[in-house]
C-alpha cells in the first residue's frame, strides 16, 4: 500500500528475503544464528580463513533477526565505524526492530531488516551501509539487513517523537534510539499489513494511546495522505476502540 511518496511494503522488509542460499557449502537456518553455529574463523566457509574479507562467507546464512541479533549486530556495526575514523553518528530505528529492541514486541518476534528513519548526520548514511555490509559478511545476515530506505518515508513519523524515543545502546561511534511504543502503535496501525496489525494486537493498546493514533491520522490527513489511506487506518482504528467498548 503507497503511502506518501513511497510504497510503505515495498520499502520496508516484510517477507521480502529468499529462503534459498545460493552460495555452495552455505546452509541456511530456520532460526536466530547462535554464536556455536560459527567457528574460531569468524565462519568463513573456507578451510584456515581467519579473516573477515569482501571474500569471506559465513559457514551459515541466516536472515532472520531476533532481539538478541539485532543488538548484536548494531553494536558491530558502531564497532565498524569507529575502527573507520567515523565522527560519531545517530539513528532512529522504527518498525519491528524498534519494538524489539525496547521490548514492546514479544522475545519471539522476528524481522528480516533493521529500518532506520533518522541519521544525523545526514552525511554518514555511506559509511553506515559500508558498515552494515561487514556487519552481513561477519554474522551470516541478509546484505539488505540495514534498511535506510524507510527515510522516504519521515513525514509518517508523529509530531514530537524526538521526545518520546527510546535510547538502546552506545556502540562505537553509534548511538541507537528506536521510536516510543505510542508512536510505533500509531504508525503500526497506518501501516495496516496483516504482520502490523498483529503487532498491534500483541502490544494491547490503551484507550489513551488509542486516542493518540487518532489525533495522529488526523494530522496525516490535514497533511495531505491518501484519503484511502486514513480511511483504512481509520477502520483497524474503530475495531481497536470496539474492543476497548469505545
Amino acid at each position: 500500500m503507497a503511502k506518501g511518496t513511497g510504497s510503505w511494503r515495498g520499502i520496508d522488509g516484510g517477507n521480502r528475503e529468499p529462503r534459498v542460499s545460493r552460495v555452495p557449502g552455505v546452509r541456511l537456518l530456520d532460526g536466530p544464528l547462535h554464536p556455536s553455529h560459527m567457528g574460531p574463523d569468524r565462519g568463513c566457509f573456507r578451510p584456515n580463513c581467519h579473516a573477515v574479507s569482501q571474500n569471506c562467507m559465513p559457514r551459515t546464512y541466516n536472515p532472520w533477526m531476533d532481539q538478541s541479533r539485532s543488538l548484536q549486530a548494531l553494536v558491530r556495526l558502531g564497532e565498524h565505524l569507529r575502527d573507520a575514523s567515523a565522527g560519531p553518528v545517530d539513528i532512529l530505528v522504527v518498525g519491528a526492530c524498534a519494538g524489539m529492541l525496547t521490548g514492546e514486541l514479544p522475545r519471539g518476534r522476528t524481522t528480516l531488516d533493521c529500518d532506520v528513519m533518522v541519521i544525523a548526520p545526514i552525511g554518514a548514511e555511506a559509511d553506515l551501509l559500508s558498515a552494515s555490509e561487514r556487519v552481513a559478511q561477519e554474522l551470516g545476515m541478509s546484505a539488505r539487513w540495514f534498511n535506510t530506505d524507510v527515510q522516504l518515508l519521515r513525514h509518517a513519523l508523529p509530531a514530537g517523537w524526538e521526545g518520546r524515543r527510546v535510547h538502546v545502546l552506545h556502540a562505537g561511534a553509534l548511538q541507537v534510539h528506536a521510536i516510543g511504543r505510542m508512536d510505533l502503535l500509531a504508525m503500526k496501525v497506518y501501516a495496516g499489513r496483516a504482520q502490523d496489525l498483529d503487532d498491534v494486537r500483541t502490544m494491547r493498546p490503551r484507550p489513551e494511546e488509542l486516542h493518540f493514533v487518532a489525533a495522529y491520522l488526523d494530522a496525516l490527513a490535514v497533511a495531505g495522505e491518501p484519503a484511502a489511506h486514513i480511511a483504512d487506518a481509520r477502520t483497524v482504528l474503530d475495531a481497536l476502540e470496539d474492543s476497548h467498548g469505545r
